[in-house]
């Protein structure tokens, strides 16, 4: 479960991969907004970095170019 910092919408559930920072290189692949995960994401003291979906993005957050940058925190399942 994730939930925006700083909103009042509840907590989505997701299913996410730990993928290294060449992974979208890799494939060739442009980000619709932001950016995706590069090289130096990947090493030691790197901030934290995630991609979501274009689907995921267009079906929870309707394209709020908002997302883009913000902060997101992990919530326990119990």
């Amino acid at each position: 479960m994730v939930r925006r910092e700083h909103s009042d919408e509840a907590a989505h559930s997701v299913n996410a991969e730990f993928i290294s920072g060449n992974y979208f290189r890799t494939f060739g692949l442009r980000p619709a907004a932001g950016r995706l995960l590069q090289d130096s994401d990947d090493v030691r003291g790197a901030p934290v970095a995630a991609v979501i979906s274009y689907a995921l993005w267009q079906r929870d957050y309707a394209r709020d170019p908002s997302v883009v940058g913000a902060t997101f925190w992990s919530i326990p399942v119990r």
